[in-house]
């Protein structure tokens, strides 16, 4: 088990993500200021199309963006990939790409140096 975190200032704004990598799965938690459970969807790896498959199992506000980040994971680990998203003043359009700056930065082990 590895736990790996990481920020990002974006808009005056602090966004934090963390992964907790398993054998058979990623967890993967993104948020503004301080760590708090969001949207959150659950994805595997590929389903019977090649592509991975996702649903949303709680909240719907930063659905878009969970949806995006476990289904990036799971296609990028080959794992059962679950992701919360809560930003609370930073819009997902402005997120979208810091956020996957993070989840890369955290899937390969975090900073280096």
């Amino acid at each position: 088990m590895k736990l790996i975190s990481e920020k990002l200032e974006v808009r005056g704004a602090t966004l934090l993500a963390s992964c907790l990598e398993l054998e058979n799965a990623v967890i993967l938690i993104i948020s503004e200021g301080r760590v708090r459970l969001g949207t959150t969807t659950i994805a595997i790896p590929e389903s019977e199309w090649g592509v991975p498959y996702s649903s949303t199992i709680l909240g719907e506000r930063d659905s878009v963006a969970s949806r995006m980040v476990a289904e990036h994971a799971a296609k990028k680990t080959g794992k059962i990939a679950l992701a919360s998203v809560h930003l609370k003043s930073v819009k997902v359009e402005d997120a979208a790409g810091p956020i996957m700056k993070l989840v890369e930065k955290v899937l390969s082990g975090g900073s280096r140096g």
